[in-house]
């Protein structure tokens, strides 16, 4: 075994905290008393009605909080919680250096350190859709979610490298209670809708809850949003109308239809325009290529509907002992809109001849595509009949089911116990539209069809509004449209998720300050992760992919084995200490680690209380990520742009492969802070904590700009020249030295052609690259106002401000990401230094309201990066200039709760909820950016509107 991580305690403490809580323990079943089980939930502390609750910065968010938000997804309501960066709530196909987002995987992400850096439990325990928190439990069940803020891996274990949140579901209800909302924006672009219902009672022995829940929203498209698909760089340059390179001469020629016609229509802010592309002058040949936008074919919100069931059974089995069974099913349908066809994959380009004597063919003589594609929104005159308005629908079913048992036990003298069996499984299924590798092959020299005798004209001469179209010659017949694919549905994951928890607490030793207590316990979990690829892919016929076929399925197991040990030591009346620590085995990696915490709270005063911590915190490798050197995944990109020759990297293959040296992520945490409630003033309460975080050997599958990047600086580091002094220009003197010097020195994930220099490949690596050194302030204030004639009014208020964010790159660079969109790499999120939250609720008899306020600050563009001083090109028409800086600003939300006196006889019970958000229609700023704006921040969907009735039965 070897041991990459290195600990302050040994393993050793961990053996025998466990022992000598199972000792003391278990004895006591046999003078167990007839007190009740009394479930006390305290995140960040295993110890029953601990005070560790206090030690750590802990954040308590309700389910009236989430629902009063007017939030259209939970992953809205998580991005806007000042703690949080990088949320996942606005579906942006290519996203940018951060990735494609589809706004229906949220997960929190704590301090923008990646979703896997934040550990979420449901119920206290582990569970398998840690990307999609909104179909963990119906909204109308959910009770509140806790977050701590300062690590938790010493008692949680690994991926605890941020903090914690554990959502906390109703598990006790008497009565019936439904709940119906409508939410839309002010032009009703899109809309949603959601109904739940929630029941519970006790029957005999028996507490049991159940709940149900249906939501559904429709699309908001991006050509409903002008001006940001007017600001946005998203293009294809690879058609149609697309690039050819002639057999004879290896000529590289453009479609003779781009820019041919309905260029009248230059508005890209509108749908439809540049119908027939714009003539581009670049390093792609020497006729250049051609530019056709497609965000408008793109979807900002992506259509989703949701069934999701959950059930909690508790049965008082004896008076020391409670069994519960929890069940959650969710499945959710999302719907990705897109274009028609993806790129071909360049390395089929040599095996799809176009022969001279194809009726289409503008010159007469054999040619390739080199960039190309079958169909866009508007090409060919003749659409797929599974088009819809000229875009493509995916949809991607999510079938999630939980089961867990649990036993919870009074075992006497003050020690109590939990065990759980959990079964987990979660289905991804994908059902697209796939062409054919072969009958596109086929279609291109006349034996497409179900016959087998028909022509597929590539070019854009098959839309009537070519100069170049002939009737009967040119155009495409619906039949060998359709011909070109077929229907695939794929599993594509299944993952299985078994953990067992077991773990006891209670008083050891008494002690002049108040009993010496622990809680100690063991874990097994156990992942079972199934891949599959798309049904063309497996038999080499995926368009898109390389040529190669692929395994029809890959799995992956990850078995985990823990234990803990937790202290709570009173050291004065008003100080005391919290030791703890774990140590996880992860069989499968041949990996093993300990880590562990310390934690004070000094309360001096009634009024004030100090907490400080210091933690350790770890997070393993997926076992599909530890491997050898195996092209498991290629698909032509979809973003990025070559900084060595000034080209996108759009279209060029790149493959993913497993690293065989993949290491643990470490992080070390430490916390200090205070609360602050004046006896003089009374419902004040103030709080402050500065946190600093070490965060070494980032686990990081490196996006196409990043290794871009890194092969950019690593070719004129190489020639001895700066970014400033580079000339990509073909036969310049820098140019053919990086030739040479690319040559002599391969790179191991950029492939390039030796002449050009264009990449031909990417090669993507999980890898332990970086560090990033956090240090950031959070402030919270409450204060609630003496009730009077007016109601009761309470003010609050919230921050993060971050001091610094820094990064260390691979070759030991460091740079300030706070305060900078960091659009040139996926490593970091765009990073306000301040984000904030004020607000203030007013209540008064039966009427309740809420006003609060998201304010961010300015981030800088990047126009002067201070690695590659490089700014990305502008694919816009006429003349855009680049920003420097991203505006931040403030976002109103308003909420307004009415207790109806009556309503069809469900009395009091009936409450009616109106919320506007973005009650002042704030605008992010227009961004060159694919989307048009910064998604990974703001969202375009302005001002919404929500109505609710919640009633009791």
């Amino acid at each position: 075994m070897r041991r990459p991580h290195k600990s302050h305690l040994p393993r050793k403490l961990v053996y025998l905290g466990v022992s000598l809580g199972l000792l003391h323990g278990f004895p006591a079943l046999a003078q167990q008393d007839s007190s009740t089980v009394e479930e006390v939930i305290v995140t960040g502390s295993f110890i029953r009605n601990s005070s560790f609750n206090g030690a750590s910065p802990i954040d308590v968010q309700t389910q009236e909080q989430l629902l009063q938000s007017g939030s259209i997804s939970t992953g809205q309501f998580m991005r806007d919680l000042v703690y949080t960066d990088n949320i996942d709530a606005v579906s942006n196909v290519l996203g940018g250096p951060g990735g494609g987002q589809d706004g229906n995987t949220s997960g929190f992400n704590l301090r923008g350190l990646g979703d896997s850096s934040t550990l979420t439990l449901f119920d206290g325990k582990r569970h398998v859709n840690t990307d999609a928190i909104g179909s963990l439990v119906p909204d109308i069940a959910l009770d509140r979610f806790e977050t701590v803020l300062d690590g938790a891996a010493a008692l949680y274990g690994s991926d605890a490298v941020a903090g914690v949140v554990n959502i906390i579901p109703v598990k006790s209800y008497d009565g019936l209670r439904a709940r119906t909302s409508y939410g839309r924006d002010q032009n009703a672009d899109y809309e949603e809708y959601s109904a739940g219902l929630l029941w519970g009672g006790n029957y005999g022995n028996f507490d049991i809850v159940g709940a149900l829940q249906y939501k559904k929203d429709t699309p908001l498209m991006r050509y409903e949003r002008e001006k940001y698909l007017r600001a946005d760089n998203d293009i294809f340059r690879d058609g149609p109308p697309g690039t050819f390179r002639r057999l004879d001469n290896r000529q590289l020629l453009v479609d003779p239809s781009c820019g041919t016609f309905g260029n009248e229509n230059n508005d890209k802010g509108k749908f439809d325009s540049f119908p027939s592309g714009i003539r581009l002058a670049g390093p792609v040949s020497t006729s250049g290529s051609c530019a056709l936008f497609f965000g408008q074919w793109i979807q900002y919100n992506r259509p989703t509907e949701q069934n999701t069931g959950y059930l909690n059974v508790r049965h008082e089995t004896t008076d020391w002992l409670t069994l519960e069974y929890q069940v959650v099913v969710d499945d959710t349908l999302s719907t990705f809109i897109t274009e028609t066809s993806s790129p071909m994959n360049p390395q089929h380009g040599p095996t799809m001849l176009i022969p001279a004597n194809h009726p289409a063919n503008p010159l007469g003589v054999d040619m390739v595509p080199v960039a190309w594609r079958t169909f866009n929104g508007r090409s060919g005159g003749t659409q797929p009949s599974y088009a819809r308005g000229g875009s493509q629908w995916d949809d991607t079913t999510i079938l999630t089911d939980r089961h867990n048992l649990s036993a919870y036990y009074e075992l006497g003298n003050q020690w109590s116990g939990q065990t759980t069996l959990s079964k987990q499984t979660r289905r991804n299924r994908y059902d697209t539209y796939e062409e054919q590798t072969s009958r596109v092959r086929a279609a291109l020299q006349g034996k497409g069809g179900p016959s087998g005798n028909q022509w597929f004209n590539p070019f854009f001469s098959a839309d009537p509004r070519s100069p170049y179209y002939v009737a009967g010659v040119t155009d495409n017949s619906q039949e060998v449209v359709d011909w070109l694919s077929l229907l695939g549905r794929t599993e594509t994951s299944r993952r299985e998720f078994t953990v067992f928890d077991s773990h006891v607490t209670g008083p050891v030793w008494e002690l002049p300050a108040g009993d010496l207590q622990v809680a100690t316990g063991i874990q097994y979990r156990d992942t079972h992760l199934i891949e599959r690829q798309i049904y063309a892919r497996q038999f080499g016929e995926d368009f898109n992919s390389t040529p190669a076929r692929r395994a029809p399925q890959v799995t992956s197991d990850s078995a985990v084995r823990a234990a803990f040990v937790e202290f709570e030591i009173p050291i004065l009346d008003s100080l005391s200490a919290q030791v703890a620590a774990r140590y996880e085995e992860f069989t499968d990696l041949n990996l093993e680690t300990t880590t562990p915490k310390v934690a004070l709270r000094w309360q001096p005063l009634d009024e004030v209380a100090f907490r400080a911590s210091w933690g350790e915190g770890f997070l393993a490798p997926d076992a599909n990520q530890v491997g050898p050197i195996i092209f498991n995944s290629c698909a032509g990109t979809r973003d990025g742009e070559d900084l060595l020759t000034g080209t996108s990297f759009i279209g060029v293959n790149a493959c993913t492969t497993t690293n065989p040296n993949l290491g643990v992520e470490e992080s070390e945490l430490w916390n200090v802070g205070f609360t602050w409630e004046p006896d003089y003033i009374d419902g004040l309460s103030i709080s402050l904590d500065y946190q600093e975080i070490a965060y070494t050997g980032r686990i990081f599958t490196l996006n196409n700009q990043d290794i871009g990047t890194q092969d950019f600086l690593r070719v004129l580091n190489g020639i001895g020249v700066t970014p400033a002094n580079w000339n990509r220009t073909p036969g310049s003197a820098t140019f053919e030295a990086a030739k040479a010097f690319v040559a002599a020195n391969p790179s191991p994930n950029v492939q390039r052609d030796p002449v050009t220099l264009l990449p031909t490949l990417i090669i993507r690596t999980p890898q332990n690259v970086d560090r990033m050194d956090v240090a950031v302030y959070d402030f919270k204030a409450r204060y609630r106002l003496p009730d009077n004639n007016l109601g009761s009014f309470t003010l609050n208020l919230d921050a993060s401000i971050y001091d610094s964010y820094m990064l260390t790159e691979f070759d030991g660079t460091t740079r300030e990401m706070a305060g900078w969109r960091n659009g040139d790499t996926g490593k970091a999120p765009p990073l306000p230094k301040v984000k904030s939250s004020m607000g203030v609720t007013w209540m008064r008899g039966d009427h309740n309201a809420r006003v609060s306020t998201r304010f961010t600050d300015d981030i800088g563009f990047g126009l002067l990066d201070p690695i590659t001083r490089v700014a990305p090109p502008i694919f816009n028409p006429g003349d855009v200039v680049r920003p420097t800086e991203v505006k931040g600003g403030w976002r109103t939300d308003v909420n307004y709760g009415y207790a109806l006196p009556d309503l069809f006889g469900f009395g009091s019970g009936t409450t009616l909820g109106l919320t506007i958000r973005n009650l002042f229609d704030w605008e992010p700023s227009t961004l060159p950016v694919q989307g048009g704006l910064e998604t990974r921040l703001y969202d375009p969907f302005g001002r919404t509107f929500t109505v609710s009735l919640d009633f009791d039965l």
